[in-house]
């Protein structure tokens, strides 16, 4: 998951884009190096449209994010 990038206070926004992206252009060139041919990524719009600046393509309008407590089942294990 792309998201909640975080910068340094006060960095301008350009400045906080570049170091986002020189961060994406690492990943991928550490990825490629372990022998990994595919970087699957999920995140939000803003963050999509810096990551499609570096390569990335969207796979699907369609996908929809899901979450789910497992918390139903503590007390079966206490």
């Amino acid at each position: 998951m792309a998201d909640h990038a975080v910068s340094a206070p006060r960095l301008n926004l350009k400045t906080a884009r570049i170091a986002f992206q020189n961060c994406v252009d690492c990943i991928k060139k550490i990825a490629h190096d372990l022998g990994y041919h595919t970087i699957a990524i999920t995140t939000y719009a803003g963050i999509a449209r810096i990551l499609k600046k570096r390569g990335f393509i969207e796979i699907s309008a369609d996908q929809v994010a899901l979450i789910n407590s497992t918390k139903e089942f503590e007390e079966d294990y206490q």
